[in-house]
């Protein structure tokens, strides 16, 4: 055997152990999914709770106030992409990555305007490394007069950072981080929202 087919031995068994390594690094990393799961439960109960007293609110306002929960699924886990990158970009300060993941949990709000309060949660960063991060905005809609029936919107920040989460973490310990920034977000949407009635 030639020292030229040895090395071709070798650099076979490299690629080998290469892709056992990348396959095994991609199922560890997306073991962050099911986390993201615990925390779209979270934070959809969470606006389920509150989602009430808002309505309340806003049909002393109007006649036809209402207030509601959706969670984004597969078929619109797409929705909001502009106001995401948008927010990441110029409020939140990272680079946006719908490849391997993406969600949204949003509680609705109409009145004589409309809002969403918007919990988006996607990637991180240029490459998927099992970290996803909740990055939340308030966005107002009210009808642009100059445009007919076009929305014009315009986006809050409510956050000073986003929630990231990480791979190796456990449900638990993902959860109980999340509590305390998930109300303390709430506490500025919410106050965005009485000085924008």
């Amino acid at each position: 055997m030639s020292k030229h087919a040895d090395v071709r031995t070798t650099l076979d068994g490299l690629l080998a152990a290469a892709e056992r390594t990348a396959v095994e690094k991609k199922k560890e990393y997306e073991r962050v999914f099911r986390i993201a799961d615990v925390i779209k439960e979270h934070l959809e109960k969470r606006l389920n709770e509150i989602a009430p007293d808002v309505q309340d609110a806003l049909l002393r306002i109007n006649d036809s106030g209402s207030a509601w929960v959706r969670v984004g699924d597969d078929e619109t886990g797409h929705y909001y992409r502009a106001q995401i990158i948008y927010n990441a970009k110029n409020h939140l300060g990272y680079f946006v990555n719908f490849g391997e993941f993406r969600s949204w949990v949003a509680l609705n709000m109409r009145w004589e305007r409309k809002a969403r309060l918007v919990f988006a949660i996607h990637g991180i960063g240029h490459q998927f490394s099992g970290s996803l991060i909740c990055a939340p905005f308030l966005e107002l809609l009210d009808k642009d007069e100059d445009e007919g029936d076009d929305m014009r919107s315009t986006l809050v920040p409510i956050a000073e950072e986003g929630f990231v989460f990480f791979h190796n973490e456990t449900k638990d310990k993902a959860r109980n981080r999340l509590r305390p920034w998930c109300e303390s977000v709430l506490q500025v949407a919410l106050n965005e929202l009485i000085r924008n009635l």
